[in-house]
């Protein structure tokens, strides 16, 4: 009996010997100890993002040797790092990316980076993903991005240019508004860097449209901003953003029809400088009412600031020196309203200008007898009660015709300080002088003008400079 349980016991130990080799003296949980099995660091990755820009993204760990990130495929390929820095970071491009070729641009797909195969993988399960929508499907989720369109709305001119967000549509993306000729660009962003530029003669259906017609732009996104993009006239029997015999946001209700964009919008400053105001006018047309946008950047985001059922608006919540982008809509009497006016601009003014001080006559030079002629040098004065002139004129009278003749005319001030006058533009070749020259000095601005008298007695040398019976002397 002793014997076989010493045997029993020898076998038992021998046994667990085995078992403790082959299992590589692990005694603890397997799985947390597989040396193949790596989330210690972290992983980041650098992609085009569905064509919105290239950025370092931080990578989820998804058990085992893999992490991942969600995000739009915006083609190429895509780095790999454990920092978020280009240097030493692995590359991997399109063809080396498994399930590239079974997505489209703009699609959101899982990257999932291998760690133990240093491979990166792409999924798409047509669910529309964590960022998808209802229907799912094709689109992958492409609802996290946004597509903006700037064009001249209206008119082709360069101070009608604006970016606008696009409405989003299954796989396309539109906007309404004022076909304004030449082209436009398209962006994920209201940004001029990066955007892609459609001529006229790239826009599907622009050939057959005239300037200010109201029209609807579809965007389709095929390989990031290298898209397809198509216009045609609001409305019609397709309906359309602008109604339609079949529906669009009108629905069909032609009793109510969405109005035209309004033009001519001008944008003025009115009232007194302490309490001024922007008057905006535009052309009446059949709306129920308009809604007024405004921004402190052309190409920036514009904000409703108020409604008003005439084709006036004023806007009193300004500062000065700062400058206003003004746009309008029309609207129908169910709120539905029309593309935006063309851009109107101001930049506040509130800098009180008051009329200047007469000018005044710092030093006289007089050449020698023979070329008979005289150098004026002026100055002005500003302070409290007088503003800078604008322009300065120098005139005399004839002596032979008796008319006004102007040394010069109307010019700059600030650059017209020193003026020769010549006898013999007054009173012919010959110099003969059989009285004092009259000349006035006189300055302006847009508040006022003064000037002073000046008088020129050539035979003494004498100049005299004043006004009524104060005058100052100026003697060879």
């Amino acid at each position: 009996m002793k014997l076989k349980n010493f045997i029993g016991i020898a076998l038992y130990v021998i046994l667990s010997i085995a078992v403790f080799a082959l299992s590589g003296c692990n005694t603890n949980n397997p799985e947390e100890n597989d040396s193949s099995r790596d989330n210690s660091n972290t992983y980041y990755i650098k992609h085009s993002w569905g064509g919105s820009g290239w950025s370092w993204k931080a990578m989820q760990y998804a058990g085992g040797n893999q992490y991942y990130y969600e995000g739009a495929w915006g083609g190429i390929g895509a780095n790999i790092n454990t920092t978020i820095s280009d240097d030493d970071a692995k590359w991997f491009p399109e063809d080396n990316i498994d399930g590239a070729d079974e997505v489209e641009i703009g699609e959101v797909v899982k990257f999932v980076y291998d760690t133990s195969e240093d491979k990166l993988y792409i999924f798409n399960d047509n669910s529309g993903g964590s960022n998808g929508e209802n229907n799912g499907g094709n689109n992958g989720g492409n609802s996290g991005i946004s597509y903006y369109i700037k064009h001249p709305w209206g008119d082709g001119s360069d101070a009608s240019w604006s970016w606008e967000q696009m409405t989003k549509n299954g796989n396309s993306y539109t906007y309404t508004g004022l076909w304004g000729g030449v082209g436009a660009n398209i962006n994920t962003s209201a940004d001029d860097s990066g955007a892609e530029w459609y001529s006229a003669s790239r826009i599907s259906g622009a050939s057959s449209l005239s300037m200010g017609t109201q029209v609807t732009f579809t965007f389709i996104p095929s390989n990031g901003l290298n898209g397809s993009l198509s216009v045609s006239a609001a409305g019609g029997n397709n309906g359309g953003n602008n109604g339609g015999n079949n529906g669009g946001n009108n629905g069909g209700n032609t009793s109510d029809p969405v109005p035209s964009a309004p033009t001519g919008l001008t944008a003025t400053q009115e009232g007194p400088k302490a309490y001024p105001y922007v008057l905006l006018s535009w052309d009446y047309n059949d709306a129920d009412h308009y809604v007024i946008y405004r921004s402190t950047s052309k190409s920036g985001t514009y904000s409703k600031i108020g409604t008003n059922y005439s084709s006036s608006y004023s806007d009193e919540n300004i500062s000065n020196g700062k400058t206003y982008y003004y746009k309008v809509t029309a609207a129908n009497s169910s709120g539905k309203e029309s593309g935006y006016s063309n851009i109107a601009s101001i930049t506040i003014n509130t800098t009180v200008i008051e009329s200047p001080a007469q000018p005044k006559i710092s030093k006289v030079t007089f050449t020698s007898a023979a070329n008979k002629s005289i150098t004026l040098y002026w100055d002005y004065e500003v302070n409290g009660a007088h503003s800078a002139p604008d322009q300065v004129k120098l005139s005399t009278e004839r002596e032979t015709t008796k008319y006004t003749y102007y040394v010069f005319d109307w010019t700059t001030a600030s650059t017209k300080k020193k003026h020769t006058i010549y006898l013999t533009d007054i009173v012919g070749s010959d110099n003969k002088v059989t009285y004092d020259q009259q000349m006035w000095l006189e300055v302006k601005n847009s508040a006022g003008e003064s000037k002073i008298s000046i008088v020129w007695r050539p035979i003494d040398d004498k100049v005299a400079v004043g006004t009524g019976s104060q005058f100052q002397e100026f003697t060879r």
